[in-house]
């Protein structure tokens, strides 16, 4: 189960202000001004299937996610795809192809996917917005392309992207899409665009 998923500002945050844990919980608040004045923007893709009454937002879309078996992003010069281990829970049947797909590209400063009302102690971030499938194609830094990859909240290497350091070991996933599809009710999706 997926508690949330933050790419971005949100997850820069909560990664980054680690150095001020003795602060308590007002570190997230501290490091958030700090953030807010130096943003950062991703490049990226969002696609999803919206929940009923937000069929208008973003552009329609007939595929999902492009970049699945895409060339090395590690070595660019190999041209050999990246093989991808799928495995997880197997939940319900779901046709993801016949969807009413829509999509949003970026540069993004932040997206933030949650399945429970509340982003925080005192967050509650977008209460009414819904989604039944969502797939981040995750990309690097505008002002660094070559920065990219994503880490754990305790600071673990879960994948490595083009140009970061060791680029070339063995990590958990690849830097690739995140799909994410809902078994039953409906996440929270919060991007500021």
């Amino acid at each position: 189960s997926v508690l949330m998923l933050a790419w971005g500002l949100v997850a820069d945050i909560d990664i980054e202000s680690e150095k001020y844990r003795w602060m308590g919980s007002a570190r997230i608040d501290f490091y958030a001004l700090q953030r807010i004045f130096r943003l950062r923007k991703y490049n990226g893709h969002i696609s999803f299937v919206p929940a009923p009454g937000f069929e208008s937002y973003g552009e329609p879309s007939s595929k999902i996610g492009e970049s699945m078996g895409k060339a090395n992003s590690c070595n660019p010069s190999q041209d050999e795809p990246i093989k991808v281990q799928k495995s997880g829970y197997h939940g319900p049947s779901v046709d993801l192809e016949n969807l009413s797909w829509r999509k949003i590209d970026g540069p993004f400063v932040s997206i933030w996917l949650h399945n429970v009302p509340w982003g925080g102690e005192d967050t509650m971030a977008a209460p009414n917005a819904k989604v039944k499938a969502f797939v981040l194609e995750p990309g690097p830094l505008t002002e660094d392309p070559t920065k990219e990859g994503i880490i754990d909240a305790d600071g673990e290497v879960l994948a490595r992207g083009t140009g970061t350091y060791k680029c070339d070991q063995k990590a958990l996933m690849t830097y690739d899409k995140l799909q994410i599809t809902v078994d039953q009710g409906l996440a929270t999706l919060f991007t500021p665009i």
